[in-house]
């Protein structure tokens, strides 16, 4: 059935209206959950700081695409991002090992290991909101989930590692592409539909997963903010896993190798943020990456368009091209 142009969302704004009523009761179950008071300090600056949460959002439309509404659907986006509050606790914890916030070094105190407790709190707060969909698959996907976010902070554990592009891409798949795509693939599970059909959606999260990467990180190798009222894409942080980075580094000779390596090292030998940028674009790594990220778009329009034309199918095209326009892609 075709859908009128009065039906069609025409912004992201009006795309987020779509889903506002559950993301609200999403919000409204993670602020009841992290009451505890040993798990509030640990989650407290995640929380503070407004930005959509991209995850239960491609769940939730994904869902009302594939006719699963609810509450099922509702709590399953808590699960996921409950799941990644606990990853960003840890990861948080990771990145400030070693590290003291006036720079001085430090050891493991009693409030790190704290909220290392509380990440693993978090982990376990996750399933045990899951299991009460009695629904195997759904646990499954979601251990997949769990499982491919863990690795993927071990490897970002091993700072000093060179990484070649292949083992870089594996990254990204671990850490955007299989979450991302179990995210959009949930809803298919919850809503019956065939193998086809959790397939094609799966594949859709897949590529929009990686296309986010690709700009998250084209962001932050050129320094540059989302457009003004952005919520998509944040935290940028340069990697020593970048795609952009490492294709660079695999093409780049002399100084620009060396300067690159240490990046890539997280040393920070004298290169600024202008350098850095422009030994990757000299390189012909911002190029590269921009096509990647179009093709991943472009892939992930394909497998979306294969569903029937709905105000929800919209609603997830326009979500891949606000991805798309924050990063210049």
């Amino acid at each position: 059935m075709c859908v009128s142009n009065s039906q069609r969302p025409r912004d992201f704004r009006e795309v987020l209206e779509l889903i506002q009523p559950d993301l609200e009761i999403v919000e409204h179950k993670l602020s009841d959950e992290l009451r505890h008071e040993s798990i509030l300090p640990a989650a407290q600056s995640v929380l503070q700081k407004p930005r959509l949460r991209v995850r239960s959002a491609l769940h939730l439309l994904a869902g009302n695409l594939c006719e699963c509404r609810g509450p099922a659907a509702v709590t399953i986006a808590f699960v996921i991002e409950l799941m990644q509050l606990a990853s960003i606790v840890h990861s948080e914890i990771q990145s400030n090992t070693g590290r003291h916030v006036n720079g001085g070094t430090r050891t493991l105190s009693c409030s790190k290991a704290r909220n290392i407790l509380a990440g693993d709190w978090l982990w376990i707060e996750c399933f045990v909101s899951a299991i009460t969909q009695r629904n195997y698959r759904v646990l499954a996907l979601l251990i997949a989930m769990g499982k491919a976010t863990v690795e993927t902070q071990m490897i970002e554990a091993s700072q000093n590692e060179r990484f070649g592009l292949r083992q870089a891409y594996r990254i990204y798949v671990r850490k955007a592409a299989q979450p991302i795509g179990i995210c959009m693939q949930l809803a298919a599970v919850l809503a019956d539909r065939s193998s086809r059909v959790e397939a094609c959606m799966y594949r859709c999260g897949f590529h929009l997963g990686l296309a986010l990467q690709f700009a998250t990180d084209l962001l932050a190798i050129t320094d540059s903010k989302p457009n003004s009222g952005s919520l998509i894409i944040e935290d940028q942080s340069v990697h020593n896993w970048s795609l952009p980075l490492v294709y660079a580094l695999e093409r780049s000779t002399g100084q620009g190798q060396i300067v690159l390596m240490d990046v890539m090292r997280q040393k920070g030998l004298g290169a600024t943020s202008e350098e850095l940028a422009f030994l990757v674009k000299e390189s012909g790594g911002i190029e590269w990456a921009r096509s990647r990220a179009n093709k991943h778009v472009l892939k992930y329009h394909e497998f979306l368009y294969s569903f029937p034309d709905s105000k929800f199918r919209r609603a997830l095209h326009i979500f891949a091209e606000t991805i798309a326009a924050e990063a210049n892609l």
